[in-house]
């Protein structure tokens, strides 16, 4: 049996695997090597597709694998297309904190959003909140603030991610 025809026997769905922070992307990688293993590439796999989003700007261009960044000869670093930043530069957190620091009803130029973070941000992390672009460090307020601030790239890729695993 090839591998067109174990695919269409198995009748695999169309799957998007969305992985968060360093250990979301230490599972997408193993999958990835999966996938490798079973159908000797990941283009072999169209229907399944994979977003990595993480607040550190610089984790997914690693594999974090002992071989490097190849598996069997596949390249298993994640495309431009599988990556989110979900960051916030010290100039969108400074103007994070003025406007909480302020308890306005503005953030972002969208009325009524700021009450939404200021339910579930803690007012203490404020003080020594900086730019958040090497990870949120484990506080997953912070982690959580920069999904909210990044929520439409979040949705575009995920999006994009679903297209990619159509007419296959």
């Amino acid at each position: 049996m090839n591998i067109k025809q174990d695919f269409q026997a198995r009748k695999i769905r169309r799957t998007i695997c969305i992985g968060l922070g360093g250990t979301g992307k230490d599972v997408l990688m193993r999958i990835r090597r999966l996938i490798v293993d079973k159908y000797g590439s990941l283009k072999a796999l169209p229907t399944v597709s994979f977003v990595h989003i993480d607040t550190d700007k610089a984790s997914s261009n690693v594999t974090g694998l002992r071989t490097g960044n190849f598996y069997h000869g596949v390249d298993l670093r994640f495309s431009d297309a599988e990556k989110v930043a979900a960051t916030m530069s010290r100039v969108e957190v400074n103007n994070f904190v003025q406007e909480m620091s302020r308890k306005s009803s503005n953030y972002e130029g969208s009325p009524g959003v700021y009450k939404n973070i200021e339910c579930w941000f803690p007012p203490q992390l404020l003080k020594d909140l900086k730019a958040i672009e090497e990870g949120a460090q484990g506080i997953r307020p912070v982690g959580r603030l920069a999904f909210f601030h990044n929520y439409r790239s979040i949705k575009t890729a995920i999006e994009k991610a679903e297209e990619r695993t159509r007419g296959h």
